[in-house]
């Protein structure tokens, strides 16, 4: 069904532009994407984390929110190092914050799972369901 919207719908009784849908990484691939340049016994100051976080190809859109985050730990509560526990917390927090907040998205229809939405807020949603549905065997 999702290809079909991403074509666009027509028959007799509608007409539906071709509607562009946004395949949304889960957070945790991203995660796991970010702390892969870190080891487990790695402790690094801020400007450590901002300079690996440099180095990644495609970082994602809530990277700058955790380099801030420990810059100002560091002028804040004079944090001047973070293990890679400590880090991960603070990228996982990050990155569930700017997805069920930020409306700073990609142009289109973003297109989840129901665990990828939950949390979420969106101005529309779309339900995509399936014309047949199989039942399942009764219990017992």
């Amino acid at each position: 069904m999702a290809q079909r919207l991403g074509q666009g719908l027509y028959s007799a009784n509608y007409n539906i532009a071709p509607i562009r849908l946004i395949l949304e990484p889960r957070a945790s691939d991203e995660i796991a994407a970010v702390m892969a340049g870190f080891a487990e016994a790695d402790v690094m100051s801020p400007v450590q984390i901002a300079e690996r976080f440099a180095q990644l190809a495609n970082p994602p859109s809530w990277i700058p929110h955790v380099t801030s985050a420990a810059f100002q730990g560091l002028n804040r509560q004079s944090k001047t190092l973070w293990s890679t526990a400590e880090l991960r917390a603070l990228v996982e927090r990050k990155a569930a914050s700017f997805r069920a907040y930020s409306g700073d998205r990609v142009r289109g229809v973003p297109l989840l799972n129901i665990h990828q939405a939950k949390n979420r807020q969106f101005d529309d949603v779309i339900i995509l369901w399936p014309h047949v549905m199989e039942m399942a065997a009764p219990f017992g």
